[in-house]
């Protein structure tokens, strides 16, 4: 039964086609949660900047403690993204591997799927957003 599943996928067979697709699902369903926690983040962060500007009864703030706040939020929960990925496809490897476990561990799926060449072309817009944002206190 095993032999034949692994025939059928390597053919591109049904089997081949339900793993794709329930990867491919698992994939769209992270990136519109990811796409959903960053839309609020950023619309809260407007809305309580806003607030937090227009009071005159306390002393205002620096404006690099705010964007390093807000992107320390980031961090945490992109981490917590890229953790539960991690997770989501060890157990699948778990389940077309068998009982080996894959090699590389958390630090080969960061190689792998965060520290890219996409990702590292990335910092610069990155940098550019994180003044950007600086500048929007002023």
């Amino acid at each position: 039964s095993r032999t034949n599943n692994y025939l059928r996928a390597s053919e591109g067979g049904p089997a081949c086609d339900r793993r794709k697709m329930s990867m491919m699902s698992s994939l769209c369903s992270m990136k519109f949660a990811s796409l959903l926690c960053l839309l609020l983040q950023n619309a809260s962060l407007v809305m309580l900047m806003r607030y937090s500007r227009s009071r005159h009864d306390r002393p205002m703030f620096l404006a690099s403690t705010a964007v390093a706040t807000d992107e320390m939020s980031k961090f945490v929960l992109s981490s917590v993204m890229i953790a539960i990925g991690y997770c989501t496809s060890s157990a699948q490897k778990d389940e077309e591997e068998g009982p080996e476990k894959p090699s590389g561990g958390f630090v080969g799926f960061l190689r792998e799927q965060v520290v890219t060449r996409h990702s590292l072309l990335m910092a610069v817009p990155a940098l550019l957003y994180t003044v950007q944002k600086n500048l929007l206190y002023v």
